[in-house]
């Protein structure tokens, strides 16, 4: 199974060329070597009143996938702010209250 790859500028480019010319979804993904499900995807989701801006369209790929990146933890010291190195007790079972 081929891996996924997210469509590129120059993609999209050809998609709004042909999408202006009013070609259908089959003849763009064949040109493009994509799936037709990924270009009528690509239209719907950033297709504006039947026309479809290449520009626009990567910009707003941009801001999305901006958006799921996970933000980076803040470092901390190791130990909690009891000075435990471990996240359970060191204490002997026998010691502890119940």
């Amino acid at each position: 199974m081929r891996r996924y790859r997210h469509l590129s500028a120059e993609e999209r480019d050809r998609i709004a060329e042909m999408h202006a010319r009013h070609e259908g979804v089959s003849a763009i993904a064949a040109a493009i070597g994509r799936n037709k499900s990924t270009v009528s995807r690509e239209i719907a989701r950033n297709g504006r009143n039947g026309r479809y801006g290449a520009i626009a369209a990567q910009s707003r790929s941009d801001a999305r996938r901006k958006a799921c990146r996970p933000r980076a933890r803040p470092t901390r010291a190791r130990g909690s702010a009891t000075g435990r190195t471990t996240p359970w007790s060191a204490r002997p079972r026998h010691a502890r209250s119940p």
